[in-house]
């Protein structure tokens, strides 16, 4: 199915690696469109965009090992007019820019196997008295 794929930009990526990649997955949330991400894996990241974007977002970056990461997007979103910032296209546009720059990572629309659950059929079953 259409994915985002998230892969290393050219200049290679310009991650900072963990303080502590033992501890477990933290996530922060700041300002305006700032984030934080502490002890992230690549994996635990395009997890999280997936959920952020509601489209799926798989790792073929081929990174290993976890990471601490500040993401701001709030200079990028502030020029925006309101419609531009609802709209998904202007939104991945950003993030690549940000990921780019701070990161050395992008998206970029690809077609990839996909796992995902199909419910093939459900009924009501009579509840006991």
């Amino acid at each position: 199915m259409q994915v985002m794929a998230a892969v290393v930009a050219k200049g290679g990526p310009k991650l900072k690696a963990a303080e502590n990649p033992d501890g477990p997955v933290s996530l922060g949330r700041g300002a305006g469109a700032a984030m934080t991400a502490k002890s992230i894996s690549m994996e635990d990241a395009t997890a999280m965009f997936s959920s952020a974007l509601q489209m799926p977002v798989v790792d073929m970056t081929g990174i290993k090992g976890r990471y601490d990461i500040s993401l701001d997007l709030t200079p990028y979103i502030a020029g925006l007019q309101k419609e531009q910032a609802a709209d998904m296209d202007v939104i991945i546009d950003l993030i690549n820019r940000v990921g780019q720059d701070q990161f050395g990572l992008k998206l970029e629309p690809r077609k990839a196997p996909v796992e995902m659950l199909v419910v093939d059929s459900a009924e009501k079953a009579p509840a006991e008295n």
